[in-house]
C-alpha cells in the first residue's frame, strides 16, 4: 500500500492543480489499487505454507472482489486518500471561476448553453452558481442530499447519472424542481 500511497499523494496533487477532476482521481486510484491487487496476487498468491490464497479478483468483471476492497479501504492508505481527496474536492470547488460559469449560462441570450459543452460542463455550469449562492460546496451539497460525494462528483463530470430518488434530493437542496436539475 505504500505504492498506493504515493500514487495517491501524486493525483491529488494534479487535482489541486485543476489538471484531473475529483471523479478522474477517483476512478484512476480505483484502478490502480485493482491493477496493484491482480500483480500482487500474481506475483505472491500463496501464504508461507504455499497453499494458494484466494482469489481477489472477480472473474465475472475483473474487479475487486467485495469483501477484499473492504478490507484494503480500511488500511490507513486509503483512509488518508480519501481524506485528501475530498479535501482536493473542495479546494476545486471553493476555486471555481463564477464569472465563467455565469457567462456559459448566458450564452446565446440565455437561450441555451453552447452545443460544444460536454454534459459535465453543462451540469456543472448550471449547479456551481446555484452551489454559490447557497452558501455550499459539492461535498456540503451531497451531504446534505444524504448522497456520497462521489454520486455528487459523477454526476457533474458527466461520468454517470444518478438514481431518481438521488435526483429528487439532489434538486430538493438546491431548492428547484427536479425536472431543471440538468440531465
Amino acid at each position: 500500500m505504500k505504492i498506493f500511497a504515493a500514487f495517491a499523494r501524486e493525483v491529488c496533487d494534479l487535482g489541486r492543480q485543476h489538471v484531473w477532476t475529483v471523479a478522474r482521481i477517483d476512478g484512476e486510484a480505483h484502478e490502480f489499487l485493482r491493477i496493484a491487487t491482480i500483480e500482487a496476487y500474481s506475483d505472491h498468491g500463496f501464504d508461507t505454507s504455499n497453499r494458494p490464497l484466494s482469489n481477489p479478483i472477480s472473474h465475472v468483471d475483473g474487479s475487486i472482489k467485495t469483501d477484499f476492497e473492504r478490507d484494503l479501504k480500511r488500511l490507513p492508505e486509503w483512509r488518508h486518500h480519501e481524506d485528501e481527496r475530498l479535501r482536493v474536492a473542495d479546494f476545486q470547488s471553493q476555486s471555481e471561476n463564477p464569472q465563467m460559469v455565469s457567462l456559459l449560462l448566458s450564452a446565446e441570450g440565455g437561450a441555451g448553453l453552447p452545443s460544444a459543452l460536454t454534459r459535465g460542463q453543462t451540469r456543472e455550469a448550471f449547479v456551481l452558481p446555484r452551489l454559490q449562492k447557497l452558501g455550499m460546496s459539492k461535498n456540503k451539497w451531497a451531504t446534505k442530499a444524504g448522497v456520497d460525494p462521489s454520486t455528487v462528483y459523477d454526476y457533474l463530470s458527466g461520468k454517470s447519472n444518478p438514481r431518481p430518488e438521488a435526483r429528487k434530493v439532489l434538486a430538493e437542496v438546491l431548492e428547484i424542481e427536479i425536472a431543471d436539475l440538468p440531465e
